[in-house]
């Protein structure tokens, strides 16, 4: 660690998150999720710092009935920051999460397994506006796509007819 004003200063942090909820509406919300992130930030000049994150999450329905939400993500993010004054900054940043779900999807009748990638890009200004406090305002965009179509409504009924049918049992 280089404590002269002129360093330029590298962070790395590693971050475990759990969090559990249980819903009062409905069981099929009821869920842990794990989220393991590894991040670091580089200041490349005295005005400039570029940062990025990779992030890996696990989604766990605690209920079999909402399985179809369970999955599991990396994610991967970038942000430039310029300071323009002692007191203001703007930043700008790409994301993207490739979303892997763990069990078939219910609307293929549990035949394929749901994957989407999501895009983002931000932009934001920040203000100092003492030593403990911060006005920021920030842009975003966000895209989705995924590998299964969506249904169309004669498709809806029939998975709703399928689904709703008594399942034999022996």
């Amino acid at each position: 660690i280089n404590l002269t004003p002129d360093a330029i200063h590298t962070s790395l942090s590693l971050r475990y998150d759990y969090s559990g909820t249980t819903s009062f509406v409905s069981k099929v919300r009821n869920v842990d999720q794990h989220t393991v992130s590894i991040s670091t930030s580089q200041r490349v000049s005295k005005w400039d710092s570029l940062s990025g994150t990779y992030s890996f999450v696990s989604y766990f329905n605690k209920d079999p009935i909402g399985s179809n939400f369970a999955y599991r993500s990396d994610g991967l993010s970038l942000v430039y920051t310029k300071t323009l004054l002692q007191a203001l900054s703007v930043n700008s940043g790409y994301s993207v999460d490739l979303k892997n779900y763990m069990n078939p999807d219910s609307t293929t009748l549990f035949r394929r397994f749901r994957r989407n990638v999501s895009n983002s890009i931000n932009a934001g200004v920040s203000y100092r506006l003492s030593e403990k406090s911060r006005f920021s305002l920030e842009g975003r965009s966000t895209w989705e796509t995924t590998n299964i179509p969506a249904l169309k409504a004669e498709d809806l009924v029939v998975l709703g007819e399928r689904l709703a049918d008594p399942i034999p049992r022996l």
